[in-house]
């Protein structure tokens, strides 16, 4: 089996809050958000710092306990949260957090497990099968708002505007009833993520992206976006690429889409470049 991986911060000097951390029998992606960069958060350490807490107490534990991907999450939020509950404010709905994709090989089978939009693509002998969470693309008012930001160029003041506006009515339906989750400061998210268990001799590989990546091959229709401008109109062929050449070059190819649309009008997000992970396991 190979495993390959790879990840790009969306901009130079800017820290990567993705993280992937890779061993024997176990991928274990993040993907790390927090309120808008003008604030805080509540948090004294930042959205960084909180990932890499996460992920290694998660994938320590991963590699040395049996119990559900879930069970093992939950018990790492709390540890996380036991840091700093002290020094920051974890009611804050800004308080660092992130996405979470995990694979772990047990015996003859594959689990995995999805919170909020990093993907896990698991690829069999004729197709693709996508693993995500994205609870938050239901949510009516912020369509309305990321269709409002899309009208601006990225970088510019009405564009700025619009994604705050966006974020401020995002947070509020963070990690609730209705509206989505994703590793926080609350445990009680990791019963909400997406999670299951495949037998390993249906799999060729299997695939996780950030959605610096994600979104570049299965474009969010809810969100306003054409067809996926890496010229990769569905999954098998984003594993094809990975096949062959690995993660660097699916990297590339999305840097190279961001480059041919550096104001968004095309392909609206919330900036030029965001950060870019992927790991692929070929099995």
């Amino acid at each position: 089996m190979g495993l390959s991986s790879a990840t790009s911060p969306g901009r130079a000097g800017t820290p990567n809050q993705d993280l992937v951390i890779t061993a024997p029998d176990l991928v274990v992606l993040l993907d790390g958000a927090g309120g808008p960069s003008e604030d805080g958060g509540g948090c004294l350490h930042g959205v960084r710092w909180y990932v890499r807490q996460l992920g290694s107490r998660l994938s320590a534990a991963l590699l040395t306990r049996p119990d559900p991907i879930a069970t093992v999450l939950a018990e790492a939020i709390t540890e996380v949260a036991g840091l700093h509950r002290t020094s920051c404010d974890l009611l804050h709905p800004g308080t660092p957090s992130s996405t979470v994709a995990v694979v772990r090989r047990r015996a003859e089978h594959l689990e995995y497990l999805a919170l909020h939009d990093s993907t896990i693509v698991l690829a069999g002998p004729a197709d693709c099968r996508t693993v995500s969470d994205r609870r938050v693309q239901r949510i009516p008012a912020l369509r309305e708002l990321w269709q409002r930001m899309a009208r601006h160029a990225v970088g510019t003041a009405g564009h700025t505007a619009a994604r705050r506006a966006y974020i401020a009515e995002e947070l509020p339906h963070r990690n609730t009833p209705g509206g989505y989750w994703v590793a926080g400061a609350d445990p009680r998210c990791a019963e909400q993520a997406v999670s299951g268990t495949v037998p390993l001799a249906g799999l060729r590989s299997v695939s996780l992206a950030s959605d610096g990546v994600a979104d570049y091959v299965d474009a969010p229709p809810a969100f306003g976006r054409e067809v996926p401008p890496t010229g990769l109109t569905d999954w098998p062929g984003a594993v094809g690429l990975l096949d062959r050449h690995g993660p660097e070059a699916l990297i590339r190819k999305v840097r190279s889409a961001e480059e041919l649309d550096p104001l968004g009008r095309r392909w609206p997000r919330f900036k030029k470049h965001d950060d870019a992970t992927v790991a692929h396991w070929r099995l």
